[in-house]
């Protein structure tokens, strides 16, 4: 029999690409998706497609990723957003047979702590970081009350086909149209680790079959910094000169990532790329 997948977000760069994924399975899965709409628009197609046709795992996905963006745009986009989701739950699971919730929340967590694992305490240090806190602990109330079972998925930085944002993205849009490539950020800029999202999606799959639950750092546990990235991107493409703006990019922008990934790989989690430094070089020359 089928499993019902519900993915919001599915038009985004994760969701463009798990969907991808789980059509390799067409006798496995059946998929349905929702594209973020912001608040002041309504939610009528999100409550339609869940209260309508309940599925057996929900993928919640959709979210403003700018740790950038404004208060009322990350609330509106990711707290309001995932609260409206868990509170179509109850009129679909009455009875105590909670529904998987697969839920996409971020490294950002954590803060400024080092080599964080998913046990550490969250200490989020931007607006962003404390949008998925409270995503998070909504969740796991839903939990409680047995509506869900949760995967909460804290992911690093996500790099590969269909990227619309990131170091990465920027980089390599500015190197193609500029003489100058000019870097924003003090010398050698924030050092992360960078996953390729085909190894996310897998994360994200081994949760639709039903081989996580709870909470799991998703991403490598190494990092290289924005230097290194510029260093492999004329590796790729030939040199050119290099302009260093020095200050911050944001305010509450870790400047160190750094995190413990064994849990997810003790649970199965395979990453085709090993090191940050493999998954950036396969986007480059991809």
């Amino acid at each position: 029999m089928k499993k019902t997948v519900f993915i919001s977000g599915y038009k985004g760069f994760i969701g463009r690409n798990l969907v991808k994924l789980l059509q390799q399975y067409p006798d496995e899965y059946l998929l349905r998706g929702y594209g973020r709409v912001p608040l002041e628009h309504g939610f009528w197609d999100l409550n339609n497609e869940i209260l309508c046709n309940p599925p057996d795992v929900i993928v919640h996905l959709a979210a403003n990723p700018l740790v950038k963006a404004s208060y009322r745009e990350l609330m509106r986009d990711n707290v309001d957003l995932t609260n409206q989701i868990l509170s179509n739950l109850p009129s679909i699971r009455p009875e105590p047979a909670p529904i998987k919730f697969i839920f996409a929340s971020s490294a950002t967590v954590y803060g400024d702590l080092y080599n964080a694992a998913e046990t550490d305490e969250s200490n989020p240090t931007s607006v962003y970081g404390y949008t998925k806190v409270i995503s998070e602990n909504m969740i796991n109330a839903s939990a409680l009350a047995g509506y869900v079972d949760p995967v909460i998925l804290r992911f690093v930085a996500n790099i590969g086909p269909h990227s619309t944002h990131g170091v990465l993205h920027d980089l390599i849009k500015k190197y193609h149209a500029n003489d100058v490539l000019d870097i924003i950020g003090k010398y050698p800029g924030s050092e992360k680790p960078y996953t390729h999202v085909e190894d996310t999606i897998q994360a994200i799959k081994m949760g639709i079959d039903g081989k996580l639950s709870g909470t799991y750092n998703v991403g490598l546990d190494d990092y290289v910094s924005v230097d290194d990235i510029v260093d492999a991107i004329m590796d790729a493409f030939g040199e050119k000169a290099r302009s260093w703006h020095p200050g911050e990019c944001w305010k509450g922008d870790n400047t160190l990532v750094k995190i413990n990934n064994k849990k997810i790989i003790e649970a199965g989690w395979i990453p085709k790329y090993k090191t940050s430094k493999e998954a950036i070089n396969a986007v480059i020359r991809g």
